[in-house]
């Protein structure tokens, strides 16, 4: 289990829980701990007669405790893991309490059910295929006729002209929902973008809005002309409208694209919306230079996929979901961790590259909105109006108005003025810093 205090605290429910573990993970605190190839477990001294149970299933990462605590983790889980972080692993493999064995024994047999395939007659499997094609055809029309009255929206504002758009907050807040009534869920995401447009600044939102319309509205029409569209292209702009594409049936999918490589995690962002929260994990194969972005996400009823953390390592295959440019993928097979970089990737040595590259890709995606790129000896450049990155061809790219000051308090505290190798997210002609390397090291900022 490849895991840091930093990654704890990230997962860690409240900062009231993690500083609860961290008073408990002294070990003299414990009553007993130890760990096999598939757990960690401990007994505390709790507020009742019976010690606490606290195990972690350190394979598909997951944990248990016997507290009362609603939270999740709680903070015995928390301050196992702190204890594990604590002796940089080194706890005493022992054989498996009783209780920790059942628990992780069900964990198994529950997995190896789901991955069960139910053998099916072709009787079943035809009329299997005919409900889908049914209910694919009624999913079809619902969103046509959502699409149709948000065209007839978009004209009507380009005809009386954008400066209207600061007016049209409540038509916007119904467009938004009447997408998601047609199950055009991403195209209803599309559409609030307008309300969430920065309106005390004329130019930027002009221009925003402008590049806004122009997306819909060529999605909109290649939406329309579906059927003349390959097969890749189809499921493409279905996914760009709201079609969900399963994970289950990707990873059981043979035909999928899988790549086995050294994945390295180099960044995480999160994003809350009607209380769902997104979180983004991208991703880097050191050996071929791919880049993969893995989603997860976070309700009232259930909690982010903690497998994977910012600087993570790991020799694995991962399977991505078809798109005309393939980069959301999901882990279909995570053999073990990693402590050190063999390899590093190709960087860019010319930021002027970076607009070659976006260029490309957008002939291929127009609506591929952000860019996962390398750069090699940039200097971080601090100013009070925007910093910028400069490489060794005095090329600069602004940084992102919202990125954290912390992460460029991090680079200078790293490199100073030094230049330095990185890793940023390039969207809207900005770049967002995500981490740096330092001695054959991935360092978060």
């Amino acid at each position: 289990m490849n895991i840091t205090e930093e990654y704890i605290q990230s997962i860690a429910p409240t900062t009231t829980a993690f500083s609860a573990g961290k008073k408990l993970s002294i070990p003299a605190k414990w009553l007993s701990y130890g760990k096999s190839e598939r757990g960690l477990w401990g007994e505390l001294k709790g507020s009742g007669k019976k010690p606490y149970r606290t195990q972690i299933d350190t394979v598909d990462f997951a944990y248990k405790c016997s507290c009362p605590s609603r939270q999740f983790p709680c903070k015995h889980g928390i301050a196992l893991m702190l204890l594990y972080v604590g002796l940089d692993g080194k706890v005493e493999e022992k054989d498996e309490p009783e209780w920790v064995k059942e628990w992780l024994d069900k964990r198994t047999v529950k997995k190896e059910k789901v991955t069960e395939k139910e053998e099916l007659t072709e009787e079943d499997i035809a009329k299997k295929n005919n409900n889908k094609l049914k209910t694919e055809a009624k999913r079809f029309a619902e969103v046509k006729s959502g699409i149709e009255e948000l065209e007839l929206w978009l004209k009507d504002m380009v005809r009386i002209g954008f400066l209207e758009l600061p007016n049209q907050r409540k038509k916007i807040d119904a467009l938004s929902k009447r997408m998601i009534d047609a199950k055009a869920t991403r195209l209803s995401n599309w559409v609030r973008s307008y309300a969430e447009l920065n309106f005390n600044n004329e130019q930027i939102w002009r221009e925003e809005a402008l590049k806004t319309t122009a997306r819909l509205f060529l999605l909109i029409k290649t939406f329309n002309n579906y059927d003349q569209l390959s097969p890749l292209w189809q499921q493409t702009i279905k996914t760009l409208v709201g079609w969900n594409q399963s994970t289950k049936e990707l990873i059981n999918d043979p035909e999928a694209e899988s790549l086995e490589d050294h994945w390295l995690v180099v960044g995480q962002e999160t994003t809350e919306r009607d209380g769902i929260t997104t979180q983004k994990s991208w991703l880097l194969g050191l050996q071929t230079n791919r880049k993969a972005l893995i989603l997860s996400f976070k309700t009232n009823y259930s909690n982010f996929d903690h497998s994977l953390s910012t600087g993570m390592l790991f020799e694995g295959t991962l399977k991505f979901f078809p798109s005309i440019t393939p980069l959301r993928a999901v882990v279909s097979k995570q053999n073990f961790n990693l402590k050190e970089l063999e390899v590093l990737p190709d960087f860019i040595d010319n930021m002027n590259e970076i607009y070659q590259l976006r260029a490309e890709t957008l002939k291929k995606n127009p609506w591929e909105l952000e860019q996962l790129v390398c750069l090699k000896s940039v200097q971080l450049v601090l100013q009070e109006k925007g910093s910028l990155i400069c490489d060794t061809f005095q090329n600069y790219i602004p940084i992102e108005d919202e990125c954290p000051e912390d992460v460029l308090l991090n680079w200078y505290a790293l490199e100073g003025s030094s230049p330095a190798h990185i890793v940023g997210l390039f969207r809207n002609g900005k770049l967002l810093p995500l981490g740096l390397f330092n001695q054959q090291k991935y360092l978060k900022l």
